[in-house]
């Protein structure tokens, strides 16, 4: 199989730059390279990053970690566990401390 970028990639990014994000979860390099490349093509690495300081973000192991510090995306979530699932609960549950 391959992984090719989906044609509504760029709905994510956007709402990230907004600042519409509570969180975003990375689960292969892959993924975080689309991401990147989109903001790259809309001229909002900058904006990309900065608001994604504001926003948990996860991935789903350490090769996807190594992408988002890479590419200047801390990432806060890592589950000891890979699968998304589990990425997931952490993802979600880090959130809703953050709201308490």
């Amino acid at each position: 199989y391959r992984l090719e970028r989906p044609e509504t990639a760029g709905q994510s990014v956007s709402l990230a730059v907004d600042g519409k994000l509570d969180g975003i979860l990375f689960t292969s390099p892959k993924t975080v390279e689309h991401f990147v490349q989109i903001a790259t093509e809309r001229d909002a690495v900058a904006a990309l990053q900065r608001e994604l300081e504001e926003t948990i973000v996860g991935a789903i192991g350490a090769p996807t970690k190594r992408a988002g510090d890479k590419h200047g995306i801390a990432v806060d979530i890592m589950p000891d566990t890979v699968g998304f699932t589990q990425l997931a609960d952490v993802t979600i549950r880090r959130i809703l401390e953050t709201k308490q």
